[in-house]
């Protein structure tokens, strides 16, 4: 069998596994209704409604005090110093309801950046103080006029008792709702604020898992260098190798905590230590950590086949089991932090095994669930407004113009077209001689389909083809193998993926390869060309590669026509397609833990 035959064979292998994978995954879960996480961005939403409610009962507190004040003030009948100290009220009150008026423009600006409070951190940052700085004048301003407040109430003649009164209500009212304000600025000013802390928290709990990796290393140090014969020597160099990366990570952990005393100065430096060095040293799947342990605890078992009572090869086995408990506690940890070090998810949808999600114009997302054998249509707050189930693990659709819905039913190897009621208008199967193995999908503007193949089986041919309305194939590529789509762009040249020969690739209409991009890649799995001219590439992991601690799987990148990275994000889990939204934020279908997440524009 020649290497390309091989390369096929695992990928239909390894797609075998991960579909087991997936499946045992989602045992015991009773639907896969999508459903929208509570985040960050609401919780900061609401402070902001809440304070919103409050400088409304402000202004309208403040409008009190002033027509009450007024009613005592304008009476010529009434003693002249108790018109004098209304007057004074009433003229303290215009000002304090140009500085109410100030704080309620205010806290409107920070609704309208509260959309994107990732983005616009800053810019609510400086809105909050100058909240402050307005809610210090008003509290002032009203402290001023407290005493006269009381001294009008005492002297007021019982005729216009009843405006005295409504004035003192008034103040003690704004009193407190200005300490309703301030409580809510500064819940508000903690949650713009509770990313460096909870990254700090983070570290903290990942060091203490080092410092017990390092001390389990240094327990089984005895026992491994005292099992006999030539297992034990080989026991011993392997223990020194567990040892070493055991200390690579610990420092590493110590690198992180002094860098996480300032996480908004260092955070480039954490995230790259966190999703490259670190992930690298503890990832369960190519670590070097879990590979050193793994061999180790092969090395334990061939010691028991030979001598079942040997007690260092019992301790050994005894400390090796915690040891994995441990790391796989750091590399939990490693890959919560890694997510709150990046740019951050504004939005998110659970769904089963999402493949190429796609943002609508109306706003709501469409999605492939590929182990859920559904398309679903869900709007931001996660409401399923559309499905489509006569599909087997689909991989790709897409609403088209005219309201249809283009779908890569790749389990039933066809290209549908579907209307809103589910009627199959189009269809197409492959040749014989060209199963399709679907990977995506592509309605072109001039009417005709491209449809990419990645093979079922060896025998597989691997191709791209565009077929017209009437199925006939007028233009087909079948030197990627292992395809997968970007698009067909303006220039009349094709981007897709060669999975099985690592590259991204531009051809034209006659086949050349005019632009590829490869550097690092380990498994690309569709491309976009951005209106930039960037190329927007989702790289995955594959089993049996073995990629160190500068791993390049399981991320998305954005790589310059000139191949230079400008933007990655690392799923830790391998991404099932992706779109760059108009908004400059990612949609990505993050796999295996069964949802799209919208990532934040840098």
């Amino acid at each position: 069998m020649n290497k390309t035959k091989r390369r096929l064979s695992t990928i239909v292998v390894i797609t075998s596994i991960l579909l087991l994978a997936v499946l045992a995954l989602a045992t015991g879960i009773a639907s896969a209704d999508s459903a929208k996480e509570e985040l960050p961005a609401a919780d900061i939403q609401e402070v902001i409604e809440e304070i919103d409610e409050h400088v409304h009962e402000l202004i309208n507190g403040t409008v009190a005090l002033h027509d009450n004040t007024e009613q005592i003030a304008d009476n010529e009948t009434l003693d002249e110093d108790l018109r004098a100290d209304a007057e004074e009220v009433h003229v303290a009150s215009h000002e304090l309801l140009y500085i109410a008026e100030d704080i309620h423009e205010l806290v409107e600006e920070l609704e309208d950046l509260a959309k994107d409070p990732a983005v616009n951190k800053a810019e609510m940052g400086v809105a909050i103080d100058e909240i402050k700085e307005h809610l210090g004048e008003y509290t002032e301003a009203l402290d001023a006029n407290h005493d006269l407040v009381h001294d009008i109430l005492s002297t007021v003649p019982e005729t216009h008792k009843a405006y005295a009164e409504a004035t003192q209500d008034a103040m003690y009212e704004l009193e407190s709702t200005l300490e309703e304000i301030e409580e809510h600025i500064d819940e508000l000013q903690g949650l713009l604020e509770d990313e460096a802390v909870e990254i700090q928290e983070a570290v903290e709990e990942l060091a203490d898992n080092a410092k017990e990796l390092k001390k389990l290393v240094r327990r089984m140090n005895k026992p491994a260098h005292s099992v006999p014969g030539d297992v034990g020597g080989e026991i011993h160099t392997q223990f020194h190798r567990v040892e070493g990366f055991a200390v690579a990570t610990y420092d590493s952990v110590k690198e992180l905590e002094e860098l996480a005393k300032d996480p908004e100065k260092n955070k480039e430096e954490i995230r790259e230590l966190v999703v490259k060095e670190l992930y690298g040293q503890v990832n369960s799947l190519w670590g070097e950590l879990p590979a050193a342990v793994s061999g180790m605890s092969e090395l334990a078992d061939k010691a028991l086949s030979a001598d079942p009572e040997d007690a260092n090869a019992l301790k050994c086995e005894d400390i090796l089991f915690e040891i994995e408990d441990v790391q796989f506690e750091i590399d939990e940890q490693v890959k919560e932090l890694g997510e709150k070090v990046q740019d951050p998810i504004v939005w998110q949808c659970k769904c089963m095994s999402p493949a190429n999600p796609h943002r609508l114009e109306n706003g709501n997302t469409l999605i492939a669930e590929h182990v859920g054998d559904r398309i679903i249509e869900v709007t931001p707050d996660g409401e399923i407004v559309w499905e489509y189930t006569d599909v087997v693990t689909p991989m790709e659709a897409l609403r088209l113009e005219n309201g249809n819905t283009l779908i890569a039913d790749t389990g039933n190897r066809r290209v549908i077209e579907v209307t809103p009621d589910g009627e199959i208008v189009w269809e197409y199967y492959g040749e014989e001689s060209k199963a399709l193995g679907l990977s995506g999908v592509r309605r072109l503007a001039n009417g005709n389909t491209l449809i990419p193949s990645s093979p079922f089986t060896e025998d597989d041919v691997p191709f791209v083809i565009e077929v017209t309305p009437d199925k006939k194939i007028v233009w087909e590529y079948s030197e990627a193998i292992g395809s997968s789509l970007g698009q067909r762009l303006e220039n009349g040249n094709t981007l897709m993926t060669d999975m099985v020969n690592p590259r991204v690739i531009e051809v034209t209409p006659d086949g050349e390869i005019v632009w590829e991009y490869s550097e690092g890649v380990v498994f690309p799995f569709v491309a976009q060309r951005l209106k930039n001219g960037n190329t927007l590439i989702g790289d995955q992991y594959q089993e049996g590669i073995q990629i160190g601690p500068d791993y390049s799987g399981q991320r998305v990148i954005e790589v310059t026509p000139d191949k230079e990275i400008v933007w990655e994000y690392y799923t830790f889990t391998n991404p099932a397609g992706f779109e760059r939204l108009e908004n400059g934020n990612t949609l990505i279908g993050d796999f295996f833990k069964n949802r799209v997440i919208e990532v934040a524009a840098p």
